[in-house]
């Protein structure tokens, strides 16, 4: 990017990717963390994450997968919502290293080999975790009975998985229908938005982690505005932030103030 120099910046700081070193701990993520890792090690079958659409959900399960891989965790990530339910079982047993060579066609192998992935977790010391973002997107109600079945697996008279599923707020309404599924969850917790002051944490922290000195380069009102602007959605402020630095990089300024915020809305679909 062009005013990466200019800043005194080594990488991007706003980008919209699930990089967990960018990931902020508000007091909304901080409790999210602390929840889902309190699920994963007394072995609770199933949490649900929800969000507004870009409220961090994905970043906080790649954030949850970088922190329980270095523990006793077998973790993985699934982030298509559309396989249909006969795929599905085959997409996780590969996500936990089943290999694509070995999983069989026949369901009732595919079950055994799911079941023999759990076992051997146990026997050496992992529990396994299996985290399903986008959920709200599933339209199939049978993917949600193929899930509701997996967490039936118990070994040593404990759960054998954990499941997250992560959506947005219509997740929770679409599991009003689906009571069976319902009664399985034992944790849901709803991101909030940042506050006022999290918002100049959250800019702070990422421009820090980009490499700039001091973090200090969106002035007071700046931070105001784009707080009004985005109501504190971490995507839209990344969005609103990166086009600030181009503008501001164009006029050779070293400062963020309110009037490049201003003209920087124009640009952003918000």
């Amino acid at each position: 990017m062009l005013y990466l120099e200019h800043f005194n910046l080594r990488q991007v700081p706003f980008e919209n990717t699930p990089d967990p070193a960018f990931f902020f701990y508000s007091k909304e993520h901080s409790e999210a963390v602390a929840r889902l890792e309190y699920v994963v090690s007394t072995r609770k079958p199933l949490c649900l994450i929800t969000g507004e659409y870009g409220s961090g959900k994905t970043l906080l399960a790649y954030t949850l997968q970088s922190k329980l891989s270095r523990k006793n965790f077998h973790i993985v990530y699934s982030g298509n919502p559309f396989l249909p339910p006969d795929e599905l079982l085959h997409h996780l047993v590969l996500s936990l290293g089943g290999g694509s060579e070995n999983i069989p066609l026949k369901k009732v192998e595919t079950l055994r080999l799911f079941t023999e992935i759990l076992r051997r977790n146990v026997q050496i010391g992992k529990h396994t975790v299996i985290i399903i973002d986008e959920a709200h997107l599933i339209e199939n109600i049978r993917i949600f009975e193929e899930l509701r079945v997996l967490l039936n697996y118990v070994i040593n008279n404990k759960f054998a998985l954990s499941m997250i599923l992560m959506g947005q707020t219509e997740l929770r309404e679409k599991l009003v229908s689906l009571p069976q599924f319902k009664q399985r969850v034992n944790y849901h917790y709803h991101l909030q938005n940042l506050d006022l002051e999290e918002v100049g944490e959250y800019i702070k922290h990422r421009l820090l982690v980009a490499g700039h000195p001091t973090g200090e380069l969106f002035c007071k009102y700046a931070v105001e505005e784009i707080y009004e602007t985005t109501q504190g959605l971490p995507r839209s402020i990344n969005n609103l932030c990166d086009v600030c630095l181009m503008i501001g990089f164009d006029k050779g300024l070293d400062k963020i103030h309110k009037e490049v915020v201003l003209e920087a809305k124009k640009e952003v679909l918000m």
